[in-house]
């Protein structure tokens, strides 16, 4: 059951941003800065992968540590997301080769889970809570300024939002 929220975890991190920020805010702040963060969940792995120039590298630095500390949960991203991808799957289902491919891959994994394809029904195993960050009591990433002496809380880490900039 939890498979594919582990599966889409990725996109859901993605789609609702960082911190306060929202995933198009986030966009904004980073408009004309060459740093951006994705993370990764493979089958056997996990990690974040990104780019980012010399001059741009606290940036992508401060992207690293809100991707661990403050993955954002946004509803209305979640929703759209969920949407988006039934939409994109029941397409995809509607090919003349995906029964057939489904099938064929069926046959060779023994229907194994980690082999399904998504679907638009399994869509809706996706959980808005994947996106939370798992905490142990007194890790280090509940208390960020055991990471950081000079951290601040409520600091957004040089991701600055202007008033005029700030959503409605």
């Amino acid at each position: 059951a939890d498979y594919v929220a582990a599966q889409t975890a990725m996109q859901a991190v993605s789609a609702g941003g960082l911190g306060k920020f929202s995933a198009v805010d986030l966009r904004k702040q980073l408009a004309g800065k060459v740093a951006s963060v994705q993370p990764i969940i493979g089958e056997t792995d996990e990690g974040l992968t990104g780019i980012g120039s010399p001059k741009d590298i606290e940036t992508l630095f401060q992207l690293i540590y809100l991707t661990f500390t403050a993955p954002r949960a946004d509803p209305e991203a979640f929703k759209v997301l969920t949407s988006t991808s039934k939409s994109l799957m029941a397409r995809q289902q509607a090919l003349p080769g995906f029964a057939f491919a489904e099938a064929l891959t069926s046959a060779l994994t023994q229907n194994h889970l980690r082999a399904r394809p998504l679907t638009a029904d399994r869509i809706d195993e996706m959980k808005q809570t994947s996106v939370s960050p798992r905490r142990k009591p007194g890790s280090i990433f509940q208390r960020p300024e055991s990471m950081d002496p000079g951290f601040r809380r409520g600091d957004t880490h040089g991701l600055t939002q202007s008033k005029s900039e700030a959503p409605a």
